[in-house]
């Protein structure tokens, strides 16, 4: 799994002297900050886990370690502390993903996880395909993954896939 990849790379180039110092859960998303002052986002699935979890870890290893969590709320924390963890350690040097949009003109996009904010980014692709867990008009089921995924030539996968477990 890509989270797993993920952990293992940021693992490898850990070094100490980097704790959690705080976090909290807003609206949306679960925001973490490391004493470095990089912070992490993820969304936080309030539908699936209403009730914040109890979380005092420092060691950053360890609260990145919930990413393998069986509760959505505690895998929320994982992977904010997993992004606060790629920018803070720099494993690889990542640009933006929407500068790749122009990349997209005239392709099949599939963006699994409905993202609002980047729809007008796709105003030039030749095909957009939603698939959303989530019944809306337009969008398609998880059970028509395989079909839509395959029809793609680019895809997206919006970090709430990785927090509602869904990258499968």
């Amino acid at each position: 799994m890509i989270l797993d990849e993920a952990f293992n790379i940021l693992l490898s180039r850990f070094t100490t002297g980097i704790e959690v110092k705080e976090w909290c859960v807003l609206k949306r998303y679960v925001v973490l900050e490391l004493s470095s002052g990089v912070c992490g986002v993820a969304y936080y699935p309030h539908d699936v886990t209403p009730k914040i979890p109890n979380f005092r870890a420092k060691d950053p290893i360890k609260a990145a370690r919930l990413y393998r969590s069986r509760v959505a709320g505690r895998r929320a924390i994982g992977v904010a502390v997993l992004n606060a963890l790629t920018w803070a350690l720099k494993p690889i040097p990542l640009g933006s993903a929407t500068h790749l949009i122009r990349l997209m003109c005239g392709k099949r996009v599939a963006m699994v996880g409905y993202f609002r904010p980047l729809l007008h980014r796709f105003e030039h692709a030749g095909n957009l395909k939603i698939i959303e867990r989530n019944e809306m008009e337009g969008v398609y089921p998880p059970e028509k993954a395989e079909e839509v995924l395959g029809e793609a030539d680019v895809v997206l996968i919006t970090g709430s896939c990785l927090v509602y477990g869904g990258l499968e």
